[in-house]
């Protein structure tokens, strides 16, 4: 099926790629954004040790994708049914079932966030959470003996990454629906891609989740959102394509995260917005994230 749409895939713009912007530029476009209406994933992209080596830009792939190069939802529920025979150290989830008539919706949410690779892609309704999470993690990725200024020199056109997805677009173009509840994998279509927009009610409850304005996708697929949405536009739209762009890419320039010529970084901007790791983490994850964060090396 995804081979008979590249067609369609050609005449579709999936996502939209703006050009390489500030921080600064982008909280101007998005400061009056924290609404229902739109959801954003933050991501870094490895900087170059080198200016000879090869640009690596993240994908809109799940961590249970990145781990496993042939995923299969069939697969992911043997796993979680091989899970049930040690959760009972966690007292958080010991008394989780995890079986036909149990929705397992809020334990994959609930493991995610506790580090385990799951089929779903994290997602905020908050742009300087988006911001947060492209930036927290870039000092461990070049290391603390590298400078700002060797990362400019190899990076001319580095970027982090923040993906913004239009979620009325998604639904009445593209045929993503909500998904509520999971009682059988075996239920959800391969190559499908749903919205998990609503976390307030669930039984197992990850502060995380709430401090984050966190939501979600699940991808019961091998393959990355974009490629699954040029071959799940909804057939009731009597509209011909080009539908609608669903997926935006905001390209944050390394230069503005890491020049010395402004009166404010991007990380004490955030921290003054309450988007840093002891506002969004428990303590313990909280003490990594800010740990690694250059704020604590470079003010």
């Amino acid at each position: 099926m995804l081979a008979a749409n590249n067609e369609m895939l050609m005449s579709t713009t999936i996502i939209n790629e703006k050009k390489i912007c500030t921080w600064q530029e982008f909280v101007t476009l998005k400061s009056s954004e924290a609404t229902k209406k739109n959801l954003y994933r933050g991501l870094p992209n490895k900087p170059k040790k080198s200016i000879d080596d090869q640009w690596i830009k993240y994908d809109l792939r799940t961590t249970y994708q990145r781990k496993y190069e042939t995923p299969d939802i069939t697969e992911f529920y043997r796993k979680l049914k091989d899970f049930q025979m040690y959760k009972d150290r966690y007292e958080t989830i010991k008394e989780y079932p995890i079986g036909n008539n149990t929705n397992l919706l809020p334990l994959i949410l609930y493991l995610r966030h506790a580090g385990i690779p799951m089929p779903v892609l994290d997602l905020t309704y908050n742009p300087l959470t988006a911001l947060y999470f492209s930036v927290h993690d870039l000092y461990i990725q070049y290391g603390v003996s590298d400078t700002f200024g060797s990362i400019l020199k190899n990076n001319p056109q580095g970027y982090v990454s923040i993906y913004e997805f239009d979620i009325e677009i998604l639904k009445n173009y593209y045929g993503v629906k909500e998904l509520k509840e999971v009682y059988k994998f075996q239920d959800l279509i391969d190559n499908s891609v749903y919205l998990i927009e609503k976390i307030d009610n669930l039984c197992i409850k990850n502060p995380n989740m709430i401090n984050q304005d966190c939501a979600f996708i699940f991808l019961s697929s091998r393959y990355p959102i974009d490629i699954l949405l040029s071959s799940q536009q909804s057939k009731s739209i009597e509209e011909e394509p080009p539908y609608p762009t669903p997926i935006t890419l905001h390209k944050i320039s390394y230069e503005s995260i890491y020049t010395e010529k402004i009166n404010e970084s991007v990380y004490a901007y955030l921290e003054k917005h309450n988007k840093v790791g002891y506002k969004l983490f428990l303590d313990e994850q909280a003490l990594y994230f800010d740990f690694i964060n250059p704020s604590l090396i470079k003010k």
